[in-house]
């Protein structure tokens, strides 16, 4: 390690050393290719990264080998800064693509650790129509689902009054995306979801059931952070047990409640949203 760190501090010593010749830099790795021209080198320098990673110079002279290393020593850090700025904004998947949503999502329900009322006191409320932002959801996991063999059904809506609250529909269809996305994870191939809007004069009611084995373990503890009903050796990065906790936080923020429970009729795990329904009696558009 000594001989590593004064080896970097010799690169250092010699890129002050240099004259701004204005070479180009031959960067050419094995997974990005491509040439940089920055001043300091005297003459083209050549980096691969082979298979494991491992920088490899080839320069015409020993200061430009120092430049070199010292370019490959900036340019690894900045990828390390960026990459965590990626993994603890829950952006991974914009560079690294679809497989890393999943780790995105943790990451950002990870991020909240404050006062969800005062954060949604801050935002100004608007009407949201509850069913349309449930419909959404029904919509976008019925194509998820597909490869699981799951159906998920948005049933016809109960009740004359107009489904609209005063809220914040980011959140609430985090709400139900979280719901959705749960039953569909706990259904057996060929099972259904169903998703179920009602109304009264003063509440809006959606409840999410499935067709999987039930709450298997304490429903009494099923919305605690970290509390999980899955498999042990379940990825943790698939399902963490946040999500429930949240979407509790957040009915609760906008006066609602939320409740788990069993179904009665035969296997399966019915979860049921009430929401204040706004006094709104304009016809839908």
């Amino acid at each position: 390690m000594l001989n590593r760190r004064c080896f970097l501090l010799g690169s250092t010593a010699a890129l002050a050393a240099l004259p701004a010749a204005g070479a180009p830099l031959r960067f050419a790795p094995v997974i990005v290719g491509g040439t940089r021209t920055v001043a300091g080198p005297s003459a083209p320098i050549e980096i691969i990264d082979d298979q494991f990673g491992i920088p490899h110079i080839r320069a015409a002279t020993i200061p430009d080998a120092f430049f070199g290393q010292g370019y490959v020593v900036a340019r690894d850090r900045l990828f390390q800064i960026d990459l965590a700025y990626r993994r603890d904004l829950g952006r991974l998947a914009e560079a690294f693509g679809p497989k890393f949503a999943k780790h995105d999502g943790v990451a950002r329900l990870f991020r909240y650790r404050g006062d969800l009322d005062a954060e949604l006191a801050r935002q100004s409320v608007e009407e949201v129509d509850v069913e349309r932002l449930v419909e959404t959801m029904v919509s976008i996991h019925k194509d998820l689902a597909q490869s699981r063999k799951v159906d998920v059904v948005m049933e016809k809506r109960s009740g004359k009054q107009l489904p609209v609250t005063l809220g914040h529909d980011s959140r609430l269809a985090q709400v139900f995306n979280n719901l959705i996305d749960n039953a569909v994870s706990f259904s057996p191939p060929e099972g259904t979801v169903r998703v179920a809007v009602a109304t009264t004069d003063t509440t809006i009611t959606v409840t999410v059931t499935d067709e999987g084995p039930g709450i298997r373990g304490d429903i009494s503890r099923i919305f605690q952070r970290f509390y999980t009903d899955r498999p042990e050796g379940e990825h943790f990065g698939d399902h963490s047990g946040l999500g429930l906790a949240i979407s509790k936080q957040i009915v609760e923020a906008h006066k609602g409640t939320i409740a788990a429970e069993n179904r009665t009729d035969r296997s399966g795990a019915r979860f049921t949203v009430r929401l204040k329904r706004a006094p709104v009696e304009r016809p839908r558009r």
